[in-house]
């Protein structure tokens, strides 16, 4: 056998070493984690029964108190939300988690940034693939299609060929983390998972300049703006899908843009995101459907925010509790709805 067979077979048993030490143990601690905070969100919509579901990522969950707010606007709310979730996630949870609740909420408002609502394949993979396969039901036909199917056929090749690749990103996570707790540990007799904080600590977004970090997020933006164009991809995304099912449930939904930082700042939205919005409210009104849009309320200020896109948990909250239940009360009027 020639040395390059040996070499290559031999990083080959390499990568399944490690796979199997440090990335199995992630994976199945990961999908564990997953399946248990579906259960709790059941448990939840089942035993609140809301009326008023706020569904969304993580600036639901930091910015939104949904008992204040159910209290503004008389109606029971909740939020379910996840952590970096994005169209795919919020699919699966109108369709599995809130639509078969009994009874079901007659309110969705549907939170988004920008243009994610027609990114379909934004945080699919990696860590984000567990917390999908624990709300998929048994049979996802368009989640295969629009999210999990590669695009390119090389890679369709190499997964099938190496399911290594599958599993990359809990691969790389744990050398990485083997490494820094290994390297703290050895030079400086840090505990395990003390660099890893030190780091987020130090490069954390609160402690960035707020400007220049505005600043790398639209740059960010604007290479990517072939991205904003709703029309072209509004029928491979998940949205057409999510309007059908809440129709078909007799579930109302009210679609809310959140202010990012970067728009704390006048006239930082791109012009082609500008253009994305009209087109996505004019698609979403021919069908009904109100857009709440917080991007340029200028009451909401510097002072409200902590890490990133994120609102504090303490004025920040407060202040964008208000300001949500007065622009809702309006699209959420309906005598059929009895209030708590």
């Amino acid at each position: 056998m020639s040395s390059a067979w040996i070499a290559t077979l031999s990083a080959l048993l390499l990568l399944w070493g490690l796979d199997l030490v440090l990335a199995e143990p992630r994976i199945a601690g990961a999908a564990s984690r997953a399946v248990a905070e579906v259960g709790e969100l059941r448990t939840l919509v089942a035993e609140r029964r809301p009326q008023l579901v706020l569904l969304g990522d993580s600036m639901v969950g930091e910015g939104v108190d949904a008992a204040a707010l159910g209290r503004r606007i008389g109606l029971r709310a909740l939020n379910v939300q996840k952590g970096g979730a994005a169209s795919a996630w919020c699919y699966l949870a109108l369709e599995n988690l809130i639509l078969p609740a009994q009874p079901p909420p007659q309110r969705v408002a549907v939170f988004y940034r920008d243009h994610f609502l027609t990114e379909p394949r934004f945080r699919v993979d990696g860590p984000y693939r567990q917390h999908l396969a624990a709300l998929s039901g048994p049979d996802e036909p368009l989640l295969e299609r629009l999210a999990l199917e590669p695009v390119d056929p090389a890679i369709a090749w190499v997964r099938r060929g190496l399911p290594l690749y599958d599993r990359r990103e809990a691969l790389r996570s744990g050398v990485h983390g083997a490494l820094m707790d290994g390297v703290g540990a050895a030079l400086f007799g840090l505990q395990r998972g003390a660099a890893e904080a030190s780091l987020t600590r130090v490069f954390a977004d609160g402690a960035l300049d707020p400007r220049r970090l505005g600043k790398r997020q639209l740059d960010a933006e604007r290479a990517d703006d072939d991205s904003f164009a709703f029309g072209r991809d509004v029928a491979d995304s998940f949205l057409p899908e999510m309007v059908r099912l809440a129709e078909e449930g007799g579930v109302s939904l009210v679609f809310v843009r959140m202010k990012r930082r970067r728009d704390l700042e006048p006239n930082r939205e791109p012009k082609e995101l500008a253009r994305y919005q009209q087109e996505l409210g004019a698609w979403l009104a021919e069908r009904g459907i109100p857009v709440v849009d917080f991007t340029h309320d200028a009451r909401l200020r510097p002072e409200h925010y902590a890490a990133g896109d994120h609102l504090s948990r303490g004025e920040g909250r407060r202040v964008f509790t208000e300001l949500l239940a007065e622009a809702l009360a309006p699209q959420l009027a309906d005598p059929r709805v009895p209030r708590s």
